[in-house]
């Protein structure tokens, strides 16, 4: 599958290659000397817009790639477009989060960039290029393809922008995904008073096709005499929900806005002591921890990181389980490493349901996995069928 895989560098058993754009030689430079400092990354090449920067991935079929998406000639958007089409690569949009860049910035992840990395506004320091080069490993074991929306002759169609090899993209429109044991679900889900999700790398384009589902929302049902009801107020169509998207540190305010302007969905940034309604999803802030009270009331707090996260998705699903006990979900998405995983296990302990992405249709299958490990009876399901079953509790919700 030559025009849509490029091959992890874990695999290969070698230095990551990368090729930095930027146009300011001063930032280049910056990032050069600060990534060269690690024996697994390999600066390949320098570009400095976009026009050179296709030229340059199509050559060097680098593993990563870091954009900026404020650039003369050719864009960082337009350039992730071209390159995603052409020869798709694992891309992280570096941004200084000004002139509207952040909000550009997520165009970006839409366009098919893998994540955002804000530039320190106080210095590119020794944690700074910590937090890029993890970054950038975790890119690294990306299999980015050519993306669907962009017609290209006899290239290979489906609904992910990304995938492994031997896997195969989900189909949404069968009437059974795989892995997915949903029977299961519908006395449990039927119970559900609030919902906790957890995402990282990959979130962001994940999150969008569950808010997609969630977007069906009926507006409408039928009663026993076969007449339509009264429509459903659109902030009962589905339960209370929080979310932790693991971001860089700047970026949780335009991530939200994106995410409720591409879904039409009520979307906001948590703030302290709301009560989050239904119909409602409260994004945990930048670096700060969110839990969610009795009552659905939020809580935000600067305590200790948990397991490198702040906010922390397993601590979100600890306070639901605590709060909500048996009517609290937990749902884990795409992501590196376990964040989520112990919380998944505390609402399945308190007899809560847990939802899993199917880690062959996840983005990055380390955090789905990790919480299929803990837990004994999530549910598990590409991301659509998530979403359908979460809007199944409208259904029964509706009429209370």
């Amino acid at each position: 599958m030559e025009f849509g895989i490029t091959f992890s560098w874990m695999s290969r058993g070698m230095a990551i290659r990368v090729v930095i754009v930027d146009d300011s030689p001063f930032t280049r430079e910056v990032l050069r000397d600060a990534l060269s400092r690690y024996p697994d990354i390999d600066v390949v090449g320098e570009a400095c817009d976009g026009r050179r920067a296709k030229a340059m991935v199509a050559e060097l079929r680098p593993d990563v790639v870091t954009m900026d998406v404020i650039m003369p000639m050719v864009g960082g958007l337009d350039a992730i477009k071209a390159i995603m089409a052409q020869c798709p690569t694992s891309i992280i949009v570096v941004s200084d989060l000004e002139a509207d860049s952040d909000r550009m910035s997520m165009r970006a992840v839409e366009a098919g960039a893998i994540d955002t990395f804000a530039k320190p506004s106080t210095g590119f320091d020794r944690d700074a290029a910590d937090r890029l080069a993890d970054l950038i490993r975790t890119a690294a074991q990306v299999m980015v393809k050519r993306r669907p929306d962009v017609p290209v002759r006899n290239a290979k169609r489906s609904s992910y922008g990304v995938e492994r090899p031997g896997d195969q993209p989900f189909d949404s429109s069968a009437s059974s995904p795989p892995a997915s044991n949903s029977g299961f679900v519908w006395q449990r889900v039927r119970r559900i008073e609030f919902v906790g999700i957890v995402a990282s790398t990959g979130g962001p384009q994940t999150l969008r096709r569950l808010m997609a589902r969630l977007a069906e929302c009926p507006n409408s049902k039928s009663g026993t005499s076969g007449r339509s009801a009264p429509h459903l107020a659109p902030e009962r169509c589905f339960p209370p929900m929080a979310l932790v998207q693991h971001t860089s540190v700047g970026f949780a305010q335009p991530f939200t806005s994106w995410l409720a302007g591409v879904s039409g969905i009520s979307i906001e940034l948590a703030r302290e002591g709301r009560r989050i309604p239904p119909g409602t999803i409260a994004v945990a802030p930048d670096d700060v921890h969110l839990e969610i009270r009795p009552g659905g009331i939020a809580h935000l707090h600067r305590g200790p990181k948990l397991a490198s996260h702040r906010p922390s998705g397993t601590l979100l699903l600890r306070s639901l389980a605590t709060s909500f006990g048996a009517h609290a979900a937990g749902v884990v998405l795409t992501g590196m490493g376990d964040d989520g995983a112990d919380g998944a296990l505390a609402i399945e302990q308190h007899q809560g349901v847990v939802f899993v992405e199917d880690p062959k249709t996840a983005i990055l299958e380390g955090m789905p996995r990790a919480t299929l490990k803990r837990t004994k009876k999530a549910i598990v399901a590409p991301v659509e069928e998530i979403g359908r079953l979460l809007l199944s509790e409208s259904e029964g919700q509706g009429t209370r």
